[in-house]
């Protein structure tokens, strides 16, 4: 079974290689990468107490940089595609970010956490 780009590939044997890989890569981002939830949450309490719902089968991306954003908070991952969770200070003057933050990927395909506070308050 030949996929979209190898088919390309044996059509286009007068293009150069580079142009046609180049062009492989941008048809895939733009059929499997194109489409993503984001949720930011950069100001003071935001997004405290919510329940961020990813829709499936679409990368999901939360961003909590605010002091105290995204405290007690849950993530609801997406089923069937990656989700990373952005815990990243601002400033120094932010104890409590991200503080009770609840993340449930247990049916994504990837999980990746970057904090830069409070660690260990993450379940």
């Amino acid at each position: 079974k030949q996929t979209l780009c190898s088919r390309r590939l044996n059509r286009s044997r007068n293009m150069s290689t580079n142009r046609s890989l180049l062009l492989c890569t941008v048809l895939y981002w733009m059929l499997y990468m194109g489409s993503a939830t984001v949720f930011e949450c950069a100001d003071h309490s935001e997004c405290s107490h919510e329940i961020f719902e990813c829709a499936a089968n679409e990368e999901c991306k939360v961003y909590c940089t605010g002091d105290h954003a995204c405290k007690q908070s849950l993530v609801q991952c997406p089923v069937n595609a990656p989700c990373s969770v952005h815990c990243m200070a601002d400033d120094t003057n932010s104890e409590s970010l991200c503080t009770g933050l609840t993340i449930n990927a247990t049916l994504s395909t990837h999980l990746s956490v970057k904090a830069s506070a409070n660690w260990d308050t993450l379940r």
